[in-house]
């Protein structure tokens, strides 16, 4: 199950870089506010995996707390998210964040 955590963490991460790298291709921003605010969806999803990657090391009770606090969060937002915006990677995202989800609540110390 720890492998699993690992890929799923991993898939984070490059999701998380995708995005932020694809705000500087992307021309249909309309204002400098639109493209900052892309990047810091981004930011987020790689703050979540670091946090992630941390648990793997750390697994003290308020790391636990912490991790299964973001990615419950996480989760939460891409369930609305895919509502808004159906695309297959949000869907995607949304499934990798859930398995995230369930396996840490799942992993012991």
């Amino acid at each position: 199950m720890l492998t699993t955590y690992k890929i799923l963490i991993a898939l984070i991460i490059i999701f998380a870089l995708g995005h932020m790298a694809y705000t500087f291709y992307y021309d249909d921003f309309e204002t400098v506010e639109s493209k900052m605010w892309f990047f810091s969806a981004g930011l987020a999803m790689l703050f979540d995996g670091f946090i992630n990657l941390i648990y793997t090391k750390l697994k003290l009770p308020v790391v636990k707390f912490s991790v299964i606090t973001a990615n419950l969060s996480m989760l939460v937002f891409l369930i609305l998210l895919s509502n808004i915006i159906p695309e297959p990677h949000v869907m995607v995202l949304t499934i990798i964040m859930l398995g995230t989800t369930i396996i840490t609540a799942l992993l012991r110390r």
